[in-house]
């Protein structure tokens, strides 16, 4: 029997493992997913004929723009009731105030549930992205510190500075739409696949082939997995449609480097075929790497700060304003990594890229190349260099590295970013003084989790929130006992310690709730790695794997000399580089 071809356009992830999970269920369907929000989405849909697929199942925004600009039947998955009280509950355990916008599929179940269970909970309707900075502009104005909203208002709440939840569609959804897909299906008759033979042969060539207008829309896209999904946004920013001369192009997405090939066809046509560049960039070999303004926003929004933590946007803003070397300061753990990354895209030289230098992992070579080579990043202009972990360096190595910049005038020709741990010791904080000192670095100092145990209820709501959109959870919370176990907590590994809990947490989680014994066990094993006052006696190792043994020793050695990773590391008798992979991995 012929099977319904459906094409699932998810504008998040886990909505797709969901669907995935549910479709096993229904053995007539066979359904195939893409990631695509908004116009994303539905030029993935343009990229199908009717002879491909039966159905188009999308929410929201992305459901409706598909059904407009394209010949497809589309089945919107409108959120549950049960999905709406769900992001309720768990909102609830951060704020007693916040506000839900959202599309009508969203804000008419909010509205049916507000009513009958008497909550009073500002709720906005929107229907493009106009209307959701308008409304956000105005919550922002009247202080409301959460919303809770789909996709679309959720991404344009960071720009807002807004905390947001979103309202994922659970799995009752989706049996709802295949149910629909089913009754749809017999009102069309099965379409012919032509051209499918050639897409085939295209796809398996391990190469992205685009075809567009002179205009720049897209008359044909295949993409292999060897391509990044961001390849055909690079395309349209590099206007590549619009040159009718056949070129060569160097494009980076995702870290790596892609080689485009331009053909002008016919009078407005251009036939564009991209591959990975086989040669890696050397210096990425030494601890060298680029990044450029778009990848660096990706990496900051999708980490955990720029998810609970968007107020970096507002509080660092005077640092972007004027070209000065900038010092990050803060304990380990605390996000100076992403705070540079914030601060090099909202900085003088954002359309340039960004050179990340990790000094632990230098070496010889490294070094070498970092000093001597013409391709040095010391003898750019124009752009922002990221010199992380400074303590890493022998004492000739900083002194060399300094000198050279200051005859150089590097830091008044480029925007420079330090970052450094304020726990590596006196021979670390010597450093830090110096650099401030000797090139007049404006300080960002990053504040210890510690400080703000009282923001702990609302970080875990928001990540939890992130949590269940990337791994298809739906997890509600934390029972009050539990959550006040982490209230009480010290976190000496700060937020990225948090966040490494909170995983273990979900993924470990029974039930809808997170348990107070669920808490106490995952604690206990943090105190194997940060407990380091006293030291380490033979009996206490008794029961240890071999991995606990060993995060014991490099605890210890880290104790014995202040936290002085290279001290530590020649006691241990083993490499920085293994030192800090092993501080890392722990």
């Amino acid at each position: 029997m012929k099977k319904i071809q459906v094409l699932l356009i998810a504008p998040y992830e886990s909505m797709l493992r969901i669907a995935q999970q549910e479709a096993r269920n229904f053995p007539d369907i066979q359904m195939t997913g893409a990631l695509g929000d908004l116009q994303k989405g539905a030029d993935i849909a343009k990229q199908y004929s009717n002879q491909d697929f039966d159905v188009v199942i999308s929410r929201g925004g992305t459901a409706e723009l598909i059904r407009t600009q394209t010949g497809f039947p589309v089945i919107d998955v409108e959120p549950s009731v049960s999905d709406i009280l769900r992001t309720i509950r768990l909102a609830s355990a951060g704020t007693q105030r916040y506000a839900i916008v959202g599309f009508p599929a969203v804000t008419k179940n909010a509205s049916v549930l507000c009513d009958i269970l008497r909550y009073t909970i500002e709720i906005h309707t929107i229907h493009d992205a106009g209307e959701a900075r308008k409304v956000l502009s105005k919550l922002v104005e009247d202080a409301c510190p959460m919303v809770l909203c789909d996709v679309v208002t959720s991404s344009i709440a960071q720009e807002f500075g807004i905390p947001s939840l979103l309202v994922t569609s659970g799995s009752e959804c989706f049996r709802m739409a295949f149910e629909r897909v089913r009754q749809l299906v017999r009102y069309y008759a099965p379409l012919r696949r032509e051209n499918r033979m050639l897409r085939n042969v295209v796809e398996a060539q391990k190469q992205g082939t685009y075809l567009f207008s002179g205009d720049g829309e897209v008359l044909f896209s295949a993409q292999s997995d060897e391509i990044p999904s961001v390849m055909l946004e690079r395309l349209k920013e590099k206007q590549v449609y619009a040159d009718r001369e056949e070129r060569r192009l160097t494009l980076n997405a995702d870290g790596r480097q892609f080689i485009a090939r331009v053909q002008p066809i016919g009078d407005a046509q251009t036939l564009v075929i991209v591959q990975g560049h086989t040669a890696r960039p050397a210096s990425e070999k030494f601890g060298i790497t680029y990044q450029n303004r778009d990848e660096a926003l990706d990496s900051y929004f999708h980490s955990f700060y720029g998810v609970t933590q968007p107020s970096y946007l507002k509080l660092y803003e005077q640092h972007t304003r004027r070209n000065v070397p900038l010092m990050i300061l803060g304990e380990i753990g605390t996000g100076k990594e992403q705070m540079a990354r914030l601060l090099y895209c909202r900085g003088p030289f954002a359309n340039a890229p960004m050179c990340i230098i990790d000094c632990s992992l230098l070496r010889n070579r490294g070094w070498e190349y970092l000093m001597t080579s013409p391709a040095s990043p010391l003898n750019d202009q124009g752009t922002c260099v990221h010199f992380k972990r400074m303590n890493s360096l022998e004492e000739s190595q900083f002194s060399e590295l300094t000198s050279l910049m200051e005859t150089l005038s590097f830091h008044k020709n480029n925007q420079v970013i330090f970052s450094m741990s304020t726990t590596v010791g006196e021979d670390g904080k010597r450093r830090e003084k110096y650099l401030l000192s000797l090139f007049s670095c404006s300080m960002v100092a990053l504040p210890a989790l510690r400080e703000h145990k009282k923001d702990i209820p609302q970080l875990a709501s928001l990540y939890i929130g992130q949590l269940n959109l990337r791994e298809g959870k739906e997890s509600v919370g934390f029972e009050p006992e539990a959550l006040q176990i982490l209230m009480d907590y010290d976190w000496p590994g700060n937020y990225d310690q948090f966040k490494r809990i909170l995983k273990d947490l979900i993924s470990g989680a029974e039930g809808h709730y997170i348990q107070k014994r669920e808490v106490e066990d995952v604690l206990k094993k943090e105190k194997v790695v940060f407990d380091t006052e006293s030291p380490v006696q033979t009996s206490n190792l008794s029961g240890k794997t071999m991995e606990e043994i060993q995060m014991l020793a490099v605890a210890q050695a880290l104790a014995d000399h202040q936290n002085n990773q290279t001290e530590a590391a020649r006691q241990l008798g083993i490499a920085r580089t293994s030192l800090w992979r092993m501080m890392k991995k722990g």
